[in-house]
């Protein structure tokens, strides 16, 4: 399988306009034309805002495991009924920014830690069940809910070339990506009723899936985490469908 170019490449930079020689009367020569600004990728830009926000505290019991940076889109939406036109299934990709002792390097590239160098991405599938709303909210209003449920994979991509255009790009599908263990929804994430109107920022996981990884030094780590390791996800929403996403391992 061959991997995936970057789509949608946005050049930054201004047209040169064309630097004048030295003159014959002596007099000195033009400045030389600006250099053209960096070329930036659409595949790696993310809004300004993520990154800005410092690492929420962990909930009492846990301690902090790992830090994404996610893109959301629909996979189908409802045709017919009450919910038509909502999301029915969506799919959430992107890359692991950090993840302490994580025995292989996370970036091709030191200096450009986005998602063109990410190594360790994820991707999830997650759908919303029209069959499974149940109870209310704690305000008493007697509003129903929907349940927000996935499954996630991890991938370890030597070759890296993320995509935020196409969330493909990080679901293993270069063959050269490795596949790793991966968690499943056991407390999901829950909002009203369509329109959703309000939406929880947290949910609970299970690793189901672990992977053995051995790093450069001979040290074994079962990636993402032991299976039966209990996660604490938070996740904060930005433009564009972006997300940021924590996660924190229940101390065992």
């Amino acid at each position: 399988m061959q991997k995936h170019t970057v789509g949608g490449v946005v050049l930054l930079a201004a047209l040169l306009v064309s630097g004048c020689n030295a003159t014959t009367s002596g007099e000195p020569a033009a400045a030389a034309p600006e250099p053209p600004a960096a070329v930036v990728s659409k595949a790696a830009m993310v809004p300004s805002t993520i990154g800005k926000m410092a690492t929420p505290p962990p909930p009492e019991g846990t301690k902090y495991h790992n830090y994404c940076i996610l893109r959301v889109e629909p996979v189908s939406k409802f045709t017919a009924g009450r919910y038509e036109g909502y999301w029915k299934d969506m799919r959430a990709a992107g890359y692991v920014v950090d993840l302490p002792g994580f025995p292989l390097p996370l970036f091709s590239d030191p200096e450009r830690r986005d998602a063109t160098t990410a190594h360790l991405t994820v991707c999830s599938s997650s759908s919303v069940d029209p069959d499974s709303m149940s109870g209310q909210w704690d305000n008493g209003n007697g509003d129903l809910q929907h349940r927000g449920e996935f499954t996630a994979t991890f991938y370890y991509d030597p070759t890296p070339e993320g995509d935020f255009t196409d969330l493909s790009t990080f679901c293993g599908n270069s063959e050269d990506a490795i596949e790793l263990g991966g968690d499943v929804t056991i407390e999901p994430w829950m909002h009203r009723e369509a329109p959703p109107t309000e939406i929880s920022t947290t949910a609970e996981t299970l690793v189901d899936r672990s992977v053995p990884l051995t790093g450069p030094n001979g040290e074994v780590v079962l990636t993402p985490s032991p299976e039966g390791t209990r996660w604490h996800v938070k996740n904060n929403d930005h433009a564009d469908a972006f997300i940021e996403v924590w996660v924190y391992d229940y101390l065992q």
